[in-house]
């Protein structure tokens, strides 16, 4: 944790920016090891590995998970458990970890062009571009939305609620000599103070909340331009997928997937700060890891006409696509 990054920080429990520093190992501008004490209410947050941790104990350890995905409408505890869990068990497999350290680098050429299809969206989307903007990705995981921004020139920073995550993604920078600012937290009580963020962004990440409108509403207190919000987009195909069982509304990590009504979040964000809205479309199936195909359909013409096929269908579905890219301009 860079020092920086500690004056922005306040206490998730009463919201008091009055934070104490006790520093047990530092490198330089890194804090190693160590803690943050509020002088107000007394909590207590360790910084490990150079990671603050802003979580409960009883969410951070996952302990006495219950097991049936559909307690997680009513108990979100429960549900944040369960996702940490699912993360955790994932990152502690050596083929995954080899994989997510460099995803979607690495991969074939239409896995790269698909994980990047709808952040590229964005950023021509954008106005102002991100060079040497501050931008926080909520829901980070193991840091390759980070990168992606991070090769346009923002200073990125990342939170999630997984810890084993956010190792990786500082492992992630390490490879690529770049920096990233990682907080180990819940996206829906964010300790961060108003305004202290450029941009703050969420790729797939929000649908995993319980209550996705309180993380969007703490983008929106924390952002001083912008907010990017990429995720299920909620329309009449996708309606009637659902009802024909081909599309899942819980996901293997124990979550209800929430699908975003356009209009709704786009009333949202304006009635929360945001000045004008921006919508873009796509349609596409996303893929983990890449199938065995994806080598014959990188090459040509199978890419090029993937590529034209893509564009035409985003254009002439519009809102009926399943993935929505909205962005909010403060």
């Amino acid at each position: 944790m860079n020092r920086n990054l500690g004056e922005k920080l306040l206490c998730s429990n009463c919201r008091s920016q009055t934070l104490k520093l006790n520093i047990d190992e530092e490198d330089g501008q890194e804090i190693l090891r160590g803690e943050m004490s509020c002088r107000v209410c007394g909590n207590v947050f360790p910084i490990e590995d150079g990671i603050p941790i802003f979580l409960d104990k009883n969410i951070f350890y996952f302990e006495n998970i219950k097991e049936d995905v559909k307690v997680n409408l009513v108990d979100h505890i429960n549900q944040k458990k369960m996702q940490i869990r699912f993360h955790h068990n994932e990152n502690a497999e050596e083929e995954n970890i080899e994989l997510e350290l460099r995803r979607p680098y690495g991969q074939t050429k239409l896995y790269q062009y698909l994980h990047h299809y709808d952040m590229n969206i964005a950023a021509k989307t954008f106005k102002d571009g991100f060079q040497d903007k501050e931008l926080l990705s909520f829901g980070c995981g193991r840091g390759m939305d980070c990168e992606f921004f991070w090769r346009y020139g923002a200073k990125v920073a990342g939170l999630d609620i997984t810890y084993s995550c956010l190792k990786l993604a500082r492992e992630r920078f390490k490879l690529i000599g770049g920096d990233v600012e990682t907080i180990c937290c819940d996206a829906e009580m964010v300790p961060l103070q108003d305004n202290c963020y450029d941009i703050c962004y969420a790729y797939d990440s929000l649908h995993h909340c319980p209550k996705p409108y309180k993380a969007i509403k703490e983008m929106l207190r924390i952002a001083k331009e912008a907010v990017i919000i990429i995720e299920p987009n909620s329309s009449l195909i996708i309606d009637l997928s659902i009802k024909l069982g081909t599309t899942r509304l819980w996901e293997s990590s124990g979550n209800y997937k929430h699908y975003f009504k356009i209009k709704y979040l786009n009333d949202f964000l304006k009635e929360n700060g945001a000045k004008s809205v921006v919508n873009e479309f796509s349609f596409y199936k996303k893929f983990h890891r890449q199938p065995a195909w994806f080598s014959l359909l990188s090459k040509f013409p199978f890419f090029h006409a993937i590529k034209i096929a893509l564009f035409m269908t985003r254009k002439s579905l519009g809102s009926l696509s399943n993935h929505c890219i909205v962005i909010g301009y403060k």
